[in-house]
């Protein structure tokens, strides 16, 4: 993709002046965990101007008087250390909220974050506690904080989000890859994309090294281990999106064993549909949703290396019956639909599931060919359609895309812009979006925090409209804005 002027890595490389902080919220000494990413997450998306240290990070211990911000909170492990300081900073008229410290977890892993019950309470807990301190006279948006937080340098941003990876993954003890799901090709499409953009060869070695630690566990995803769904005689979608994500990367890079791996997944997957009128169904799924979307690039890639015409016509099928049922006239999709005429509503992720099926499907076909060329106009309708949903002041996407009133989110934000950074790359998008997916990528940037994103949605269902309105977000470490973010350094 052609970098644009305005989106080099020329930019802020510490916070630490640029604006006057308000709030004073510690992280502990031991380090953050899940509850203090969640709050921290909250108050960044509020734009409260939380004192942030020359690494963009919580500080651990006061670095001035506490005089000096309207609101002060700590984590519990500070009681001790700090009690008498914030007890004498209320009695002359500083704001200390009622639960005075927040609770901390210690331990877990950052990354799980989507699916588990705990992690729903947590972020609705510290959406309140974050609501809460704007009582002590915090000014929501701040101009000088949010202006400070788009102009943090892309370089800066992508060294933070490199470290984490090598941190968690440089001594190579893995022993055998235990998670399927979204976020693990979320990570391994971002990180792939990251390391080539960035030309990074030891980042690139050690992604080569991760994926083959994935292929070469592939009887973990063969296995019910790991399953979510309790179904007898299920197997989730969650195989057949590491299957086309193991297929393309093992075809661009001639690696056999993924391609053969990537083939016996998404075999694996189709074996167990049952097909309703032509439409092959996963037998725990009986909607039409915009995940449903992601199951075919495998049909596409299975059609493609086998030669089974049966594959692309299921792919073909899918890609029409999903878009007459869940595509409005205005560009933007339902979340899901059925075959009595209801719909979702317009759940921001549910949009881009469907985005990213239909780009990632690309890879498996003939640019030039009519299959292509239908495909490419379903996506250029739907980045139309998101050119007037986007919101103007904070540059990216709402939780419900039509509904202004509802949240920005951001992992279905940074998913479209991953997107179009691919399709300009395959030549098959010009330069009509690149405005609105610059804005988005400034946007984004305001909502980065620590090698991850505040604004995240937690993982949604089928629902009325007050559930997409509602639903839960926090920080996330595992979005595709890494890659993004290579494509402007």
């Amino acid at each position: 993709m052609n970098k644009q002027p305005n989106d080099r890595s020329e930019g802020l490389s510490s916070p630490v002046g640029r604006y006057k902080p308000e709030l004073l919220l510690l992280a502990p000494e031991g380090g953050e965990d899940l509850n203090t990413l969640s709050f921290t997450a909250q108050c960044i998306e509020l734009g409260l101007a939380i004192e942030l240290d020359e690494h963009w990070r919580l500080p651990t211990a006061p670095p001035k008087e506490l005089s000096s911000y309207k609101v002060c909170i700590f984590p519990e492990t500070a009681r001790a250390m700090y009690d008498r300081d914030l007890n004498a900073f209320h009695r002359d008229g500083g704001f200390v909220p009622y639960f005075k410290y927040y609770p901390l977890q210690l331990g877990g892993d950052m990354q799980s974050v989507h699916h588990y019950l705990q992690s729903y309470g947590r972020d609705v807990y510290f959406w309140t506690l974050a609501n809460v301190a704007i009582e002590g006279g915090l000014t929501p948006q701040h101009p000088d904080f949010v202006r400070t937080m788009e102009s943090r340098s892309a370089r800066s941003i992508l060294q933070e989000y490199r470290d984490g990876v090598f941190a968690k993954y440089a001594a190579r003890s893995m022993k055998v890859w235990t998670s399927w799901g979204d976020p693990q090709v979320t990570f391994f499409l971002s990180n792939f994309a990251a390391a080539r953009l960035a030309r990074d060869a030891q980042w690139k070695e050690l992604v080569d090294w991760l994926f083959q630690k994935l292929i070469d566990s592939k009887e973990e995803a063969l296995s019910t281990r790991g399953q979510e769904v309790q179904l007898a005689g299920v197997v989730e979608s969650n195989i057949t999106m590491m299957a086309w994500m193991i297929l393309h990367h093992g075809v661009q890079a001639n690696h056999q064993q993924a391609i053969a791996t990537g083939l016996e997944l998404a075999r694996h997957f189709s074996d167990a549909v049952e097909l309703k009128d032509g439409l092959p169904y996963p037998r725990y799924m009986r909607y039409l949703w915009g995940e449903t979307m992601l199951h075919v690039p495998s049909y596409y890639w299975l059609g493609k290396l086998t030669g089974e015409k049966k594959y692309t016509q299921w792919a073909d099928a899918l890609v029409d019956r999903i878009t007459e049922q869940n595509l409005r006239l205005s560009g933007i999709w339902h979340h899901w639909s059925d075959d009595r005429g209801n719909r979702g509503g317009a759940w921001s992720r549910g949009v881009y599931w469907a985005v990213l099926g239909l780009t990632q499907s690309l890879a498996a076909m003939d640019p030039g060919s009519e299959r292509a060329q239908r495909i490419v106009e379903i996506l250029r309708k739907t980045y139309r359609g998101l050119a007037d949903c986007q919101d103007r002041e904070k540059k990216i996407w709402h939780l419900v895309m039509d509904e202004p009133e509802t949240r920005v989110e951001t992992s279905a934000s940074a998913g479209l812009v991953f997107c179009h950074d691919r399709l300009r790359e395959m030549g098959v998008f010009d330069t009509e979006h690149d405005e609105m997916i610059d804005r988005a990528f400034v946007g984004l940037k305001r909502l980065w925090y620590g090698g991850g994103l505040a604004a995240s949605c937690r993982g949604t269902a089928t629902g009325v409209p007050e559930y997409y309105r509602t639903r839960p977000m926090g920080w996330y470490g595992n979005s595709l804005f890494p890659a993004t973010v290579a494509a402007r350094e």
